[in-house]
C-alpha cells in the first residue's frame, strides 16, 4: 500500500513542479511581453501556496529529487518575494 500511495504522490509532487518550473522558464524567456504569460505573473505569487504541502509530501515519500525540486521552489520564491519578509 505504502509504494502505491508513494508512486501517486510522487506522480503529484512532478506535475507541481513541471508546472512551477514551466511557469519560470516562461517568465525568464518572456518577462511580460506575451498576455499569458502576464495573467500568470499576475497570480504567480499562488503557484507557491502549495509549494509547503509538496516540501512534506517529499519528506514523506524520501525521495531525493522532489527534496530537490522543493528546495529549488524555495529559492526561487526568495528570489521574487523574499525582500518583501526582510524588517
Amino acid at each position: 500500500m505504502k509504494t502505491f500511495l508513494q508512486r501517486y504522490l510522487t506522480y503529484a509532487i512532478w506535475i507541481y513542479f513541471i508546472v512551477l518550473f514551466g511557469w519560470l522558464l516562461a517568465y525568464l524567456a518572456t518577462r511580460d511581453r506575451i498576455g499569458e504569460v502576464s495573467i500568470a505573473n499576475m497570480l504567480a505569487v499562488y503557484l507557491f501556496l502549495p509549494l509547503p504541502f509538496f516540501f512534506i509530501l517529499a519528506l514523506y515519500i524520501r525521495r531525493r529529487e522532489a527534496l530537490v525540486d522543493a528546495a529549488l521552489g524555495l529559492i526561487v520564491f526568495l528570489w521574487f518575494w523574499g525582500r518583501l519578509f526582510i524588517p
